[in-house]
């Protein structure tokens, strides 16, 4: 490798460095040699773009679609500053992309298919203005263990709202009218419920993930998301002890801008959220902070990790759709609003209890304006939501203790226990 970086660093030309080395081959493969060495300096040589033209000289920002035609600047100056995903781009331009595989049970469908209807209309953003053409998207996923190729056409219209908004007609929509077309995609009515700013995002996409789930879901999987959303607003204003103990999550960690618990639950007062209530609060639910552990007794849930793959789909979409629509709502900090040692772990605990809502409210303090209020946001939310989405889950039985029984009464039943033995025998000598 040394004599091969020497022999390159003394070459005076292309051409000359070329020739020497179709010399040494034979003349049937010289020609197939000559093509792929040239095809290889044409893929390492500098190459002139628009975002290196404007790094250079502050030429304007210029990203081309297929057909040749410019998308608008305000999503090429979007996908060269890092707001917009590659996975945008390779939708945009090359119309293919591949799902990275989670941690899917191979039994089940992708955790990408429950979001696919988002996906579609993400297309149908991307590609309006090649409406009218055979344009699909080439979609690699997961099949059982296999990945597979499938091709998706875009969707161009939202039911209640009608034709998707070209590109280059998103700026001139107001925030009203792209905040109702992002509600219609996530087919959520805003005036159904009562909460404020910074959850209406978070609790679209948990009403669209629980209805087009793959199988319906656990309801203590929800519980534990809301009151995940609640926790981490405490935490950030807990002391440093509380801190501690809970292991300080690392999504509260450092926040410049952290989104306090009043912005959250409605009527939950500042006087009402005193030091000592939040540190109370955040030293109960510590345990569930810390990394689940599994043995013999305790399995791990796959099916639970795979609800919460689904949702992560779902909210990795719904950022791409808000960013595509210019931020209709700028609140939307998803890595700040769930973390998923906590949903794990408490999930598994509320499985454990006969009335996980009884456990909860204990957690809280009982009757404070705390629980009252989560109480409140709980039922609220849950009221529009159809029982078809969560399953069906027995309560866990308690242990009953045996009763002893005297030895006259265990001397009977052995002997019924013979008599039934030799009759079940006899029914066999039958045969």
């Amino acid at each position: 490798m040394i004599g091969l970086l020497h022999w390159l660093q003394m070459a005076t030309s292309v051409e000359g460095t070329i020739s020497q080395v179709l010399v040494t081959l034979k003349s049937g493969v010289r020609d197939e040699a000559e093509k792929s060495i040239r095809d290889a300096v044409i893929r390492y040589g500098a190459r002139s773009s628009s975002f290196v033209r404007n790094l250079q000289d502050g030429s304007q920002l210029k990203l081309l679609n297929s057909s040749g035609v410019p998308f608008p600047r305000w999503f090429a100056e979007q996908f060269f500053s890092g707001v917009l995903s590659p996975y945008l781009l390779n939708v945009a331009i090359v119309h293919k992309v591949f799902h990275l595989t989670q941690i899917d049970c191979f039994e089940m469908p992708s955790s990408y298919a429950c979001s696919l209807p988002l996906r579609k209309t993400l297309y149908g953003l991307v590609l309006a203005a090649e409406e009218g053409s055979d344009v699909a998207v080439e979609e690699f996923d997961r099949e059982g263990k296999n990945m597979v190729r499938r091709l998706e056409r875009p969707s161009y219209e939202v039911s209640r709202f009608g034709r998707l908004p070209k590109l280059h007609k998103i700026e001139e929509l107001d925030v009203l009218t792209r905040r109702r077309l992002f509600d219609c995609i996530f087919e959520f009515d805003a005036c159904a419920l009562k909460y404020p700013e910074p959850l209406h995002i978070m609790l679209a996409v948990v009403s669209y993930w629980l209805q087009h789930a793959c199988s319906p879901t656990n309801e203590n999987l929800l519980r534990s998301l809301l009151l995940n959303t609640v926790l981490l607003r405490l935490l950030p204003q807990a002391t440093q002890s509380s801190k501690k103990v809970c292991g300080k999550p690392r999504s509260t960690s450092d926040d410049p801008n952290p989104i306090h618990i009043q912005e959250v639950l409605l009527g939950v007062q500042d006087q009402q959220m005193t030091q000592v209530v939040i540190d109370e609060t955040c030293k109960n639910f510590s345990k569930f902070w810390s990394r689940p552990t599994h043995n013999h007794a305790r399995h791990f849930d796959a099916d639970l990790v795979y609800s919460c793959c689904q949702l992560q789909t779902c909210l990795m979409f719904a950022r791409s759709i808000n960013r595509v629509l210019l931020r209709p709502y700028s609140n939307a900090q998803f890595h700040r609003s769930f973390n998923g040692t906590f949903l794990y772990n408490f999930t598994k605990e509320l499985d454990t209890r006969p009335k996980p809502d009884l456990f909860i409210a204990e957690y809280l303090g009982r009757g404070s304006p705390l629980e009252v209020a989560f109480s409140g946001f709980y039922k609220e939310f849950r009221s529009i939501l159809p029982d078809c989405c969560f399953e069906r889950r027995a309560a866990p039985s308690r242990k009953k203790k045996k009763n002893k029984r005297n030895v006259s009464d265990k001397h009977t039943d052995e002997e019924e226990s013979e008599e039934s033995v030799v009759l079940l025998t006899n029914r066999f000598a039958d045969l």
